[in-house]
């Protein structure tokens, strides 16, 4: 008896801590499925089919757009729907949808219209009066997020810590890309060109486009690049800053003499861009078939041509060189032009001593008796 009595005892008392144990484990997971199913502070604007963020190294984008500011009237425009909708603080928007903020016309007492939109931890873009832009479709597992370019001003907000291909500003003739830290882009298009400013208030950016491409623009530094609605002619000028623009110039066929092989090679011409200075590219394609042919100019601040080259894409026997002759060519030829004419002077003084003795003339008679000879003879 006494010994079923202790089995008894035994069995309530662990019983006993297996219960204790259950119930202090469920009140220590109790908390986290309680975070789980806390709603968001913005769930009542947040829709709620939103994914979790997406990790992009040090940054996390969302996978939707979320309007932390709104002023006046701005409008969201969502991709594949006909009516924008008023933007509201705080609601998140898919990739893909047109951001348009409105204009007061200069009248008082109207509310210029700007708003703030965050594509993820500290990526930040602001749209000023009658700015417009879109936002351009990604996948889950894309790492960037790019924005279009339409009409108006846009801030940009970014880390200095962004990681190159993370952020790029798309424009239709050229590409922002490699950017971090604040910066502000003014796009306007009329009477056949589109003109846009570019300017740098802190960090890095680069800039590439059509047979141009800036690797990297500084705090301080501004640009405008112009273009024609077909592409034909661009014209690119420092404003502020100095930076250097890489230009194309067509590629280069090479001979390895050890292989006995032709290796072609892209002609590249740095030009170092101060205040003033400019670079002007003319585009043409043939009206039937053929590359297209371009033409490059450098202009410095004073209105010097530094450099100036004509020729076809992926063609390298239709190229013109350099055209422009600097100062050091011009000393180069003078040197050459100065010794061919001391050679020639030297030969024209060894002639003229060979007539005055006849010693050069002698020999060639003779010999040309000697030669009438002889075809007598046969």
């Amino acid at each position: 008896m006494k010994r079923q009595g202790f089995v008894a005892f035994g069995a309530f008392v662990a019983f006993a801590m297996f219960s204790v144990c259950s119930a202090f484990a469920q009140d220590e997971e109790q908390p986290a499925e309680n975070n789980a199913a806390e709603p968001a502070a913005d769930a009542e604007v947040a829709p709620a089919d939103v994914p979790e963020s997406k990790q992009r190294g040090f940054l996390t984008y969302y996978s939707y757009v979320r309007c932390d500011a709104v002023n006046g009237d701005v409008k969201v425009l969502r991709p594949r729907t006909d009516e924008p909708v008023q933007a509201k603080l705080g609601k998140y928007y898919p990739l893909g949808s047109v951001i348009i903020a409105g204009s007061s016309g200069g009248k008082r007492g109207v509310e210029p219209a700007s708003a703030i939109f965050n594509f993820g931890k500290a990526v930040m873009v602001k749209v000023t009066e009658g700015a417009e832009l879109g936002t351009r479709e990604a996948g889950d597992d894309d790492k960037c997020r790019t924005i279009v370019l339409r009409k108006g001003r846009v801030e940009l907000i970014l880390p200095r810590q962004m990681k190159d291909g993370e952020f790029q500003v798309a424009a239709p003739h050229f590409v922002l890309k490699n950017m971090n830290g604040n910066s502000w882009v003014d796009y306007a298009a009329s009477n056949g060109c589109d003109r846009t400013t570019v300017h740098m208030t802190t960090g890095l950016m680069g800039v590439e486009g059509a047979h141009f491409s800036i690797a990297q623009m500084r705090a301080g530094d501004e640009l405008c690049i112009t273009t024609s609605e077909d592409d034909a002619f661009s014209t690119i000028t420092s404003n502020a800053g100095i930076y250097n623009i890489v230009l194309d110039q067509g590629i280069r066929r090479d001979k390895d003499f050890e292989t006995n092989e032709y290796k072609e090679t892209d002609v590249k011409y740095t030009f170092e861009m101060a205040p003033k200075c400019k670079v002007k590219i003319w585009r043409r394609r043939p009206a039937v078939g053929g590359n297209m042919v371009v033409s490059t100019m450098a202009i410095d601040a004073t209105g010097a041509i530094k450099s100036r080259r004509v020729f076809a894409e992926k063609r390298y026997n239709i190229n013109s060189g350099e055209l422009v002759v600097t100062q050091k060519d011009r000393e180069a030829l003078a040197a050459a032009a100065d010794q061919v004419g001391e050679a020639e002077a030297t030969d024209t003084v060894a002639v003229t001593a060979a007539e005055d003795s006849g010693e050069a003339a002698t020999p060639a008679k003779d010999g040309a008796a000697a030669a009438d000879s002889s075809d007598d003879l046969f």
